[in-house]
């Protein structure tokens, strides 16, 4: 149940979007299929952490783990469109500071502008895990930014490993997942919970068998604006559903909350066992008559509103250098003293304790690196650092593990860091050489961009076509090598190529791991799988791109009979979708934007990661010339070979799955129906795709060139290739074994001529079986058979099972020919 109104969420989500297309690198979001029912798309938000510091913030929203569901109007309605409407489905915290780290968390400003009471919670020491109703008897799990399972050959996800300590807790209570969803959806709640278990991957404090599991820190409603549950309600509410409860107290002032934690920091732990910090909840003062303005402080009041609850930091000087330790390691393990300073904290180095922890672990990692296989998969932390406590203790060292025991630290040491050479310095200003990529299919527009980026900041730019494959030696490793070349001489190289593949894009941060400073990834993703778009419109616009071309390309024109088709089918069924793994930044580019858009929102995000000055709009339209100007220095000979068509269809523009699951989630969907999606579900894969991921409706196939037919097939291939034509969907046939999408109407599109001739010439016979087949029960169904149940229904429309779409649904499609 969604409390307030909805227009709130989707105002809020709109606003996020608005944001997110003037900049990719200010807000960028993924969708995911929600693990529990994949028919719903579930779209998270991930904000940039720099900005949320900014007065003002340029978010609509200081919400730090958002995730969003979109409800249509009607099916098959894109994201955004009006009508539709955003629910907030799970909500984490408002971004929250460490002391001193703004000007509103210094101790006088809060002093100033916050109220009693100071409710002290425990800071675990574990990651964010978000736990909401998806529907009233199902969960969506969730990390900060992300759900469901990683990409294949990955380990499990920290989603993944919430969801199974979830179900643990719950069974320990007696209860199970649909009742926590039932309780959830009732109240429009968020659960918050801090995962912690050191078998699955170890932070900097070490978590006793006893808290091992998911700790509850909150619970928020599901909404725009930030409201959470008191601590004394989370003790309740944790032991009442099986989770681990987080102690907390109450103070009633900011100078108790300053002498309770200093004295806490003077061990670094507390009621006897080592902690992270505290996380204090307070609330802004309610009107300026609270405030008791004086000094500096006046002008260090909070953004938040006055009421509005107000969360800040207290860490520990024993974590913060346990912390320094891991990333430290992690950056030796890079392979350089340059990446130790990039990792620590800013005073870690000048540390005399962190220092000696440095020259130890340097020649661990000399002496035995396999003992540090796991350190940056976050296993072994723990024990690297009780190896170095242990080595303190050591007799060889008597005079600095005396220091440590007298006063919690090393007081001397007579020697200091070695320096190291750092080559490849960036000589421009940026502090590290960045690699943008794209990561797109042909006719996205990626060398376009590249070009006019080049143009614009003088990057460098190279292309995997204009590499000749050379006999026995493949252009992938001669690529590589031009990217790492060129970065020997320039600060951004663009690697313009696909990078479609997984190995793709490794392949890239292979080829420059030997490089110093480590070179960063900035990602150009045109996301062909994430978009919103369907995957029928996402081939068109990108094959109409090809043809537009026409022979400026190096090795893909597109020849007679549309042949380049069939490459571009072949990279939307290959495409792995980019992971938040492979880059350290990202750009999320639009494959229906035209160049111009595209090129504003790219420049807005370079501009923004990288720190670089903003162009004039007279050298963005010197750039855009630049771009269509391009010609390829060594074209094509010859088009990809032409695949002789078995049969032509019409390719409907519309996520038939999507409109299926929304319809078959209403209360009045019959059970056989059902079981028979739930079935599909269960056991589609790449191999036997038994739910539609290139709907189409055919109108003619070779093995059925008799009379009527073979005039069919010639008005197929004699039709122009861009003709196009509007289906009309409003009812679904089905049986126990296949589902399919009746359809209603077929019409040309407006002032289409060839399209309006060939409608004129179609049969009543051809027009009665005209349907998508949606779904198979099981790989033994054969897809002709929901032919035959079309058909069937035609003749007896009391005869088939059936169910109505809301309102009708009108998509655009064309007419293709298919080899296989």
């Amino acid at each position: 149940m969604v409390s307030g109104n909805l227009a709130e969420h989707t105002s809020l989500v709109s606003s996020m979007r608005a944001v997110a297309k003037r900049s990719g690198r200010l807000i960028r979001s993924n969708r995911y299929n929600a693990p529990a029912d994949p028919t719903i798309g579930i779209r998270s938000w991930n904000m940039d952490e720099d900005a949320y510091r900014k007065v003002p913030c340029p978010f609509p929203t200081m919400a730090r783990g958002l995730f969003t569901q979109w409800l249509p109007a009607h099916d098959g309605q894109p994201e955004g469109d009006q009508g539709g409407n955003w629910r907030i489905v799970a909500r984490g915290y408002d971004k929250f500071f460490e002391i001193d780290e703004t000007e509103w968390t210094s101790w006088n400003s809060l002093e100033t502008h916050t109220a009693a009471p100071y409710e002290v919670m425990l800071q675990t020491n574990g990651c964010l895990i978000l736990i909401a109703a998806l529907t009233p008897d199902k969960l969506l799990v969730t990390s900060k930014h992300s759900l469901g399972p990683r990409r294949p050959g990955s380990q499990v996800s920290h989603a993944q490993v919430g969801e199974r300590w979830l179900k643990k807790h719950l069974k320990s209570v007696g209860k199970t997942p649909a009742d926590l969803a039932a309780r959830l959806w009732k109240e429009n709640w968020t659960v918050v919970c801090e995962l912690c278990d050191d078998s699955f991957e170890e932070h900097v404090l070490p978590n006793a068998p006893d808290k091992t599991g998911l700790h509850l820190h909150g619970i928020n409603a599901s909404q725009p604006v930030f409201q959470t549950q008191r601590p004394a309600f989370l003790q309740a509410f944790a032991k009442e559903w099986g989770f681990i409860p987080t102690s907390y107290l109450t103070l009633d002032s900011v100078e108790e909350v300053i002498e309770f934690t200093d004295e806490c920091a003077k061990t670094g732990s507390w009621n006897g066992e080592v902690i992270k910090g505290f996380v204090v909840r307070t609330r802004v003062k309610s009107d300026p008559s609270e405030n008791e303005l004086d000094g500096d402080a006046s002008d260090n009041e909070s953004p938040d509103a006055p009421c509005s609850s107000l969360f800040f930091k207290v860490k520990f000087e024993k974590y913060l250098l346990y912390r320094d330790f891991r990333e430290i390691t992690r950056g030796l393990l890079k392979g350089s003293l340059h990446a130790v300073q990039l990792s620590a904290s800013q005073n870690a180095l000048s540390s005399l304790e962190t220092r000696v922890y440095t020259l130890w672990v340097q020649g661990e990692i000399q002496r035995n690196p396999r003992l540090f296989d796991g350190f940056n998969q976050c296993h072994g932390i723990i024990a690297t650092r009780d190896r170095f406590y242990a080595y303190l203790d050591n007799a060889m060292h008597n005079h600095l593990a005396s220091q440590r025991q007298q006063t919690g630290r090393v007081a001397a040491l007579p020697t200091s860091v070695p320096k190291t050479r750092s080559t490849g310095k960036p000589a421009s200003g940026l502090r590290s050489k960045w690699i943008i990529f794209p990561v797109a299919i042909p006719g996205c527009g990626k060398t376009s961009i590249a070009v006019a980026l080049s143009h614009l900041f003088g990057f460098a730019h190279t292309q995997s076509s204009d590499i000749r494959e050379q006999k026995g030696t493949p252009n992938a490793p001669m690529f590589l090598a031009n990217v790492a070349e060129l970065l020997e001489e320039n600060d951004v190289v663009i690697a313009d190529k696909n990078n479609h593949l997984f190995q793709h894009r490794a392949g890239l941060r292979k080829a420059v791991a030997h490089m110093r400073p480590p070179v960063k990834l900035l990602a150009l993703n045109w996301g062909t799988l994430t978009t919103n778009l369907p995957r029928n419109t996402v081939h068109r616009i990108c094959a109409d791109r090809v043809a537009a071309r026409g022979g400026n390309h190096q090795s893909l024109i597109p020849g007679d009979y549309g042949a380049h088709e069939g490459v571009l089918w072949r990279f939307l069924d290959e495409t792995n979708n980019v992971t938040e793994e492979e880059f350290d930044a990202c750009i999320e580019m639009e494959v229906d934007e035209d160049l111009e858009q595209s090129l504003e929102r790219a420049v807005d995000g370079v501009v923004s990661v990288l720190g670089l000055p903003e162009p004039s709009q007279e050298q963005l339209d010197d750039a855009l010339a630049k771009a269509r100007a391009y010609q390829v220095a060594s074209r094509a000979k010859k088009a990809p070979a032409i695949e002789v068509p078995r049969y032509y269809a019409l390719l409907p523009e519309a996520d038939f799955a999507a409109i299926v699951g929304r319809r078959i989630r209403a209360p009045d969907t019959p059970q056989a129906l059902k079981e028979l999606w739930a079935s599909a579900l269960a056991l589609t894969n790449k191999r036997n795709q038994l739910i539609v991921v290139r709907p189409h409706v055919t109108l003619a196939h070779e093995k059925n060139l008799a009379g009527p037919e073979q005039a069919l097939w010639n008005r197929c291939v004699a039709l122009t290739p861009n003709a196009t034509f509007r289906l009309r969907l409003e009812t679904f046939v089905y049986n126990g074994r296949v589902l399919a999408a009746v359809v209603g109407d077929i019409r040309p599109s407006e002032g289409d001529q060839s399209a309006s001739t060939f409608v004129q010439q179609l049969s009543q016979t051809m027009r009665n079986r005209l349907h998508v087949t949606v779904a198979r029960r099981n790989a033994s169904v054969m897809p002709v058979e929901a032919k035959e149940l079309v058909e069937k229904w035609r003749m007896n429309p009391d005869g088939v099972g059936t169910i109505a779409l809301g309102e009708p649904v009108d998509v655009v499609a064309r007419l293709r020919g298919f080899a296989h």
